[in-house]
């Protein structure tokens, strides 16, 4: 009689509330909820604020958190999704950033790993703008974020058509960067990403002494060529002084270069004309210093 005589207070509304729980028939209110971060202590109703930040996913309910949740946008949603996305990261704290740059780093290591052979535009399609924005993002952690930035190198050297140019090129904008991955890298793969940063059309002082600190016949040779476009006078003095130190190496190939055929179209003759003149300088000052 008891059991029934509550039912039917519950049925005409006069629950027997305890915070947001109903003791008598078990219904659910919107107010009064026992909150334990995300997650209500009594019913275990859950809200899209209060989330731990420690990682993308909630500790306390496992869904992504705010953290998450724009790191998930970075990898899959449309330009303006992660320009937004990207924008609200950086402004969050350090260990909210470090925990979306590990999300979008596996969501990369695995599109790279499901297809290491993929061709240049599918890496473009598939891979690079998630890149672009990881790398803005690290960029925003300053040197703290050289050993992802390595690791994601690491990575994408094994991608026939991994684009890790853009690895070298956040490092090169973080004060202390080169140093730091210097320090952490083999000679041999310091060379192998700053070749491939130059290949990707960036020339400055920084990427020629790199470079030039132990220049292999491919180096000299890109040096070379590259004669004809330097502009600067710091890039040019250095591109000339790596050659004259490397003149057991480079001489031959500076012979070389010197019999090449200037183009009669004006598009290309100013330039070739030019790495000849340099050339020739070059050489000029070897076969003194070897007499």
């Amino acid at each position: 009689m008891l059991a029934y005589l509550k039912d039917i207070l519950c049925k005409v509304g006069l629950h027997s509330w305890q915070n947001c729980e109903c003791t008598q028939c078990g219904k659910i209110r919107y107010t009064e909820h026992v909150w334990q971060g995300c997650k209500c202590t009594q019913c275990g109703k859950t809200r899209d604020t209060g989330h731990t930040v420690a990682g993308v996913n909630c500790s306390i309910c496992g869904e992504l958190n705010y953290a998450g949740k724009q790191a998930m946008k970075i990898c899959s949603g449309n330009y303006s999704e992660q320009d937004e996305a990207l924008n609200k990261l950086i402004k969050q704290k350090k260990d909210e950033r470090d925990a979306a740059s590990k999300f979008i780093m596996k969501h990369i290591f695995n599109k790279a790993r499901e297809n290491p052979h993929m061709e240049r535009r599918e890496f473009e399609d598939n891979v690079q703008d998630t890149l672009i924005n990881l790398c803005k993002l690290l960029k925003a952690n300053g040197l703290s974020s050289t050993e992802n930035l390595i690791e994601i190198y690491r990575e994408l050297a094994k991608c026939d058509n991994g684009n890790y140019a853009l690895i070298g090129i956040t490092i090169l904008n973080i004060p202390q960067g080169i140093e730091k991955f210097k320090e952490l890298c083999t000679p041999c793969e310091v060379k192998r990403m700053f070749l491939r940063v130059r290949r990707y059309g960036k020339r400055n002082a920084t990427i020629y002494q790199i470079l030039g600190e132990n220049p292999n016949d491919e180096i000299i040779r890109l040096f070379i060529d590259d004669l004809q476009y330097i502009q600067e006078v710091e890039q040019l003095e250095i591109v000339k002084d790596v050659l004259i130190r490397s003149a057991v190496k480079s001489h031959p190939i500076l012979e070389k270069a010197l019999k090449l055929p200037i183009s009669d179209d004006p598009k290309y003759k100013e330039g070739q004309s030019l790495r000849r003149k340099h050339v020739r300088d070059v050489l000029a000052i070897i076969n003194d210093r070897m007499k």
